[in-house]
């Protein structure tokens, strides 16, 4: 079994879902996640907004056409 430091070194892509509601009930980013990737072996980082839809279980994008 491998160490979990050992499999994000070797990763080629990290991502990380961070939803502040889950941890500050009085958030004003209620329904709102970060998806963040601290790590791309292959291009660069970022941190994307989606809509959290929990009914679902589910992300979409927040972007408006």
């Amino acid at each position: 079994m491998r160490d979990s430091d050992a499999l994000e070194d070797n990763a080629d892509l990290d991502i990380v879902l961070h939803r502040e509601d889950a941890y500050e009930k009085d958030s004003p980013r209620v329904g709102e996640a970060d998806l963040i990737v601290p790590k791309h072996r292959y291009d660069s980082t970022a941190t994307l907004t989606t809509a959290h839809q929990g009914m679902y279980g589910r992300f979409v994008d927040m972007a408006r056409d």
